[in-house]
């Protein structure tokens, strides 16, 4: 997953977070082939969604919305982060 910024005169890709997929997680062997680290957590696409776009927010990007799929715009959490921050 990443997190591009975009503007007039372009955008670019300023964050990312791996997607573990749960069926990974929970099998050792496959987690062990992918590379995966043994104390990696699993978390949902919003939860991963969520922790980008506020490490941009704190870091200091100047965003007035956001957008996303409707597996984003679902998530309760993602949606109240950004209503908090002022971000439509």
């Amino acid at each position: 997953m990443s997190l591009t910024y975009a503007t007039d005169t372009g955008h670019a890709f300023i964050d990312r977070e791996l997607y573990l997929p749960e069926s990974w997680a929970s099998d050792p062997g496959t987690a062990s082939t992918a590379g995966v680290p043994a104390d990696r957590q699993i978390a949902t696409k919003p939860e991963l969604a969520r922790r980008i776009v506020a490490r941009a927010l704190v870091a200091g990007a100047d965003a007035h919305w956001a957008t996303g799929d409707e597996v984003y715009g679902q998530s309760p959490d993602l949606r109240r982060e950004l209503e908090q921050r002022g971000i439509g």
